[in-house]
């Protein structure tokens, strides 16, 4: 099932990592270092970012254990798998 994280913005996780980059540069460490450590990440649906605001969740594991999990803010944050891969928990 494809779970939709609602509240989700493409232009924020975009300027999250505009602003890495400013603080990279900030601690006066070159570009390079910065840029080799940026993973890459296939296009989904126009975006380049690890989250897309999105995931796909195996059914079996969507009731009770993922959806307990969603009390806590932060855990889409640590449970998201990127398209094309299935969460199994």
């Amino acid at each position: 099932m494809n779970v939709v994280e609602a509240d989700w913005d493409p232009e924020a996780a975009a300027a999250a990592r505009e602003q890495d980059k400013i603080d990279h540069l900030a601690m006066d460490l070159p570009l390079e270092s910065f840029e080799d450590c940026i993973e890459e990440f296939p296009e989904i649906d126009g975006c380049t970012e690890e989250n897309i605001g999105w995931m796909i969740v195996h059914y079996q594991d969507l009731v009770p254990r993922f959806y307990a999990e969603l009390s806590n803010p932060d855990s889409l944050v640590d449970m998201y798998v990127k398209p094309p891969d299935v969460l199994e928990a």
